[in-house]
């Protein structure tokens, strides 16, 4: 079988300040902070879910490709008896707006199931084993004073959280975190407290929202410890002095094979300043002289041709400075 993207990729990961690039074959990822996967068989799907894909397309299973998955618009599946479906069934299938998976025998969904599902408008799970589905959202810690929400499954539509924050506020005032459809998990968020407190800053999920118009049988669930605990008790940290990457000290960004000097590296690096200093971002590390980054935007780019044969794995450090 083909992967899903014919030339190797770059791949590097934001550990913090430190960034590692290696190059790999990896399929499309649909966002930043979506898990890529490779094509997988239509054989290796769950059975009723491979004959309604063939049926679909219209061609022999084993003749079927990533252009023929990106081509299907609707799954019908109800009724099939299915009792349980594997992670990477629906993988592919990016153009599909309808998923019916009504009136099966079916008590849970694996994680990623929606994972890569972006034009998806609507999907049925009524009269299954468990009625509604719980889609099971949770807060995760990235580090001190960051957090993102989460959702195993991958998010079947925009999931819009509202935020209820203790002891402190959210970066650029905000009330609310996004999963994108098709995405396992939202951007990373930062809170902060005013500096004479020590008091420990929690962060909880207020309503869920209920599913939107054309999702039926599922609802939203809180899945973990509530409220989540940001900031500990007696930080030392001074909120006012804070400067941290918004990304937190993890993000993939991807670039080809053969890109050339001067192609763009996924979005700019983006720190945050309490005071509203000027930043500065630069690069070191053993492979910087392959890079750049813009000293004002933070901007990565690429300084040299890469070859995957002559060097697979690149490791560079960015540092963002207030000046002091």
């Amino acid at each position: 079988m083909k992967p899903l993207v014919k030339n190797k990729v770059f791949r590097f990961i934001l550990l913090a300040s430190l960034i590692v690039f290696s190059i790999q074959s990896l399929s499309y990822g649909q966002q930043e902070n979506t898990a890529t996967q490779g094509f997988i068989p239509i054989s290796e799907r769950t059975p009723q879910v491979r004959d309604a894909i063939v049926d679909a397309i219209g061609v022999d299973a084993d003749a079927i490709n990533e252009t023929h998955l990106a081509a299907v618009t609707s799954l019908n599946l109800r009724g099939k008896s299915i009792t349980s479906l594997k992670s990477g069934d629906f993988s592919g299938l990016t153009a599909m707006t309808n998923l019916n998976l009504h009136s099966n025998q079916l008590d849970s969904l694996p994680d990623g199931i929606f994972s890569g599902l972006t034009s998806l408008k609507t999907l049925r799970l009524g009269q299954n084993v468990s009625e509604p589905f719980p889609i099971y959202i949770s807060l995760q810690q990235v580090s001190e004073g960051q957090f993102k929400a989460v959702t195993p499954t991958g998010s079947p539509f925009d999931i819009v959280l509202p935020l209820v924050v203790k002891n402190g506020t959210m970066t650029d005032g905000a009330t609310q975190v996004t999963i994108p459809k098709g995405n396992i998990e939202s951007q990373v968020l930062t809170v902060s407290r005013p500096v004479d407190m020590i008091t420990a800053v929690t962060v909880d999920i207020g309503t869920l929202p209920e599913c939107p118009s054309g999702y039926y049988g599922c609802t939203l669930s809180k899945s973990g410890e509530f409220p989540l605990e940001i900031l500990p008790v007696g930080n030392t940290q001074n909120s006012k002095h804070s400067l941290v990457f918004r990304e937190g000290p993890n993000t993939t960004r991807i670039v080809g094979e053969t890109a050339v000097s001067g192609v763009h590296i996924g979005s700019a690096l983006a720190a945050t300043d309490a005071d509203n200093d000027e930043l500065t971002f630069s690069l070191g590390g053993p492979d910087a002289a392959a890079f750049h980054i813009d000293r004002t935007t933070g901007q990565l780019t690429t300084y040299a041709p890469l070859n995957y044969e002559i060097k697979p794995i690149y490791t560079v450090t960015a540092t963002v400075s207030d000046g002091s």
